[in-house]
């Protein structure tokens, strides 16, 4: 057996990896995806992914989210995405949170994920989303041991995230985001979301962070045999998934749009 091939048998991820640096037109192609997909700008930091999306072709629908015939599905455009997470950052320093804070977000798919993931990316923040599936103990459980200091959620899921948070010391602040459905006069009880994403447009964040690896997400798991279990991710995992669409060729136009990974980076949480 030659060397190639005992290295095929005992490692065949490192024998098609040597197989395909040494084709030329492979390398000249993923120098062309890295060049083209604005990879070396952003480096797989979310806010990046979407500002750079923004910036080739702010008109383009990046995101549709389904609302299940409640109200109108929001058909989100790049420059709405990354206008709206750049006020929301903006929002979030304002309120005296930095670099290293955990926000939890207790909701159904909404736009306003896609908003606090970027922000906290571009923040050095932590976002913790939590099923809104959850109830007392568990809930309250998530809550403190991610060491969240604001929740952020939407009505029909408040009273819930209300009780949990009277159990919960380190939690500033409740943030609401008011969906069409929602009553108006919560929004004199909380600060909403709707409030900070409606102020001029925004671009530029003091203290912008552009790290990878930096932590910038918290996901529990369903706990099924005890408490769930935080495993704390970084944006390494956009950056591995970005070179893998490069490196099997799709096109620079597709990259700078991936929003996660077959590939999560997990740390120990601390």
């Amino acid at each position: 057996m030659s060397l190639m091939e005992n290295l095929e048998a005992k490692n065949p991820q490192l024998y098609m990896l040597l197989q395909l640096l040494s084709n030329r037109e492979t390398l000249s192609r993923i120098a062309r995806g890295v060049k083209g997909s604005g990879f070396l700008k952003h480096r797989g930091v979310f806010s990046g992914l979407l500002e750079t999306r923004a910036e080739e072709n702010p008109n383009r629908i990046g995101l549709i989210i389904d609302n299940g015939g409640l109200y109108p599905d929001d058909h989100l455009t790049y420059a709405r995405m990354a206008g709206n997470s750049f006020r929301l950052a903006r929002g979030l320093q304002g309120a005296g949170l930095e670099k290293g804070d955990k926000v939890a977000m207790v909701m159904r798919n909404h736009p306003d994920f896609v908003y606090a993931l970027a922000a906290c990316s571009m923040l050095g923040m932590v976002l913790v989303p939590i099923d809104p599936r959850a109830r007392g103990e568990k809930l309250t459980y998530q809550l403190g041991d991610s060491d969240a200091k604001v929740v952020i959620t939407t009505a029909d899921l408040l009273p819930e995230v209300e009780k949990a948070v009277k159990e919960v010391a380190n939690l500033d602040k409740v943030y609401l985001s008011m969906k069409p459905d929602a009553d108006p006069a919560l929004a004199s009880k909380y600060p909403t979301i709707n409030e900070l994403l409606e102020r001029a447009e925004v671009y530029g964040i003091d203290d912008r962070q552009d790290n990878p690896g930096l932590p910038v997400q918290i996901i529990y798991t369903s706990g099924v045999t005890g408490n769930p279990k935080g495993v704390t991710l970084n944006s390494a995992r956009n950056a591995m998934y970005c070179l893998w669409v490069i490196w099997y060729g799709t096109t620079a136009e597709t990259i700078s749009s991936i929003p996660a990974s077959p590939w999560p980076t997990a740390m120990p949480r601390r």
